[in-house]
């Protein structure tokens, strides 16, 4: 919730600075900063015209009774302002309804940029905050371009906590990023609502899937999967919408990453690195690169869908590198890219490079692709399958095309007829 707060008969003070109250005496140094072209746009105000309108923002800074006027010692100029304001969203963030906190914003003259003065002032006013007014939280927002004032607030503390679109008073929307200070005199822990705005990293990402859980999901995809990976159970289309929303948040500590124990952990893992990269070429360099460290098909199955479109030398490239890789899921993705290109006449000219392979998991991604090449091929597959001696991949790739229903029934005729044949 908002806490209290009065600026009136507070004065702090710091080697350069004094913070006080707003005087009617300040218009002056006010119109100043504030008339002044890059600074306001920085906080979503637009350059003041004349003194009029600095004069009522000033009376409104008075009668707030929230907002410091920044005094720079060496020359008692009122050089910027630092609110300490009530945050808008008290009935969205449900996490801070038993605690007490403000949030915070600031603007500085230009004159006065890049000298660490906006980074002492907040330092001085969070102090005073969290030690003297006892606040549990602050927060701190920021448009996405204001890289000046994301740094003020790394300095200070505060961590990247939700990504925002804010509206200003410039008529547009924004977006941006909302921080969090917590008092580090208290052990808070938060129960974070709405976390489809969160900026997440990893202790929070698994935190927010255990909160999806689904024990009877879990179990029934653990059954389906022949891997060693534990499964949460969070469904699909959660799932989906976690990498949708989540992938580019900065804050993902990637490094910390517990790879390689649960599916959905290692699913958002590779596919947000996938989606982060620019071009299919990149795309397709980390896979091959990292495909080793995917541990069931569930994972390198999901890949395929958030490439960049492929075209098909570029696939024939990477099929030619990874088909004969010693590691097996590596191997399969190989073969489940190639779904991407089944309908291009040219994928027919790597059926003589296809191999036979023992490992269940890589045959049945070779068999996927022969049955949804034959949906567009089923002659040129039909010839190949007779061509060869490994009866169970035959009767697996058969398999799944009598199971097509984009396969015509008198294509499957023939297939049928051959796997009697065996």
């Amino acid at each position: 919730m908002n806490a209290l707060f009065d600026v009136n008969k507070i004065r702090l003070e710091t080697s350069r600075l004094l913070l006080r109250p707003w005087e009617l005496t300040d218009l002056d140094d006010f119109y100043e900063y504030a008339s002044t072209k890059g600074v306001g746009e920085n906080a979503g105000w637009l350059p003041h015209e004349n003194k009029e309108k600095s004069l009522e923002v000033l009376n409104r800074f008075i009668s707030g009774r929230k907002t410091f006027a920044i005094v720079y010692k060496e020359n008692n100029k009122v050089i910027g302002s630092l609110g300490v304001e009530l945050y808008n969203l008290e009935d969205k963030l449900l996490e801070f309804k038993n605690l007490n906190g403000r949030s915070i914003g600031y603007v500085l003259s230009k004159d006065y940029w890049n000298k660490g003065i906006m980074t002492e002032a907040v330092k001085r006013v969070i102090d005073y905050l969290f030690n003297e007014l006892n606040y549990d939280f602050l927060l701190c927002g920021r448009f996405d371009f204001n890289v000046r004032s994301g740094r003020v607030q790394e300095k200070c503390g505060f961590k990247p906590y939700r990504k925002l679109v804010f509206d200003t008073k410039m008529g547009t929307k924004e977006k941006g990023v909302l921080s969090l200070l917590l008092n580090p005199k208290k052990n808070i822990e938060l129960d974070y609502s709405h976390p489809e705005t969160l900026l997440m990293n990893y202790k929070l990402l698994k935190s927010e899937f255990f909160k999806q859980k689904d024990a009877k999901y879990a179990e029934f995809s653990k059954s389906l999967a022949n891997s060693d990976y534990e499964f949460i159970g969070v469904r699909s289309p959660i799932l989906k919408d976690f990498i949708k929303r989540h992938y580019d948040d900065f804050t993902l500590d990637f490094e910390n990453f517990e790879l390689g124990k649960y599916f959905e952990i290692d699913t958002f893992y590779f596919i947000s690195h996938i989606k982060r990269l620019n071009t299919i070429k990149e795309q397709l360099d980390y896979i091959a690169k990292n495909s080793r460290y995917m541990l069931g098909w569930s994972v390198t199955d999901t890949c395929p869908q958030y490439l960049k479109n492929i075209n098909y030398e570029e696939y024939e490239s990477f099929y030619l590198k990874m088909y004969n890789s010693k590691y097996i899921y590596t191997r399969r993705v190989a073969y489940v890219i190639g779904l991407k290109l089944a309908r291009d006449r040219r994928i027919l000219n790597l059926l003589d490079k296809f191999t036979l392979n023992e490992e269940y998991m890589v045959m049945m991604g070779e068999a996927w692709l022969l049955a949804t090449i034959a949906i567009t091929y089923p002659f040129e597959v039909l010839d190949y399958l007779k061509s060869i001696d490994d009866k169970v991949l035959i009767r697996k790739t058969i398999s799944k095309i009598v199971e097509s229903y984009r396969v015509k029934e008198e294509y499957k005729t023939l297939f049928k007829q051959l796997r009697e044949t065996l």
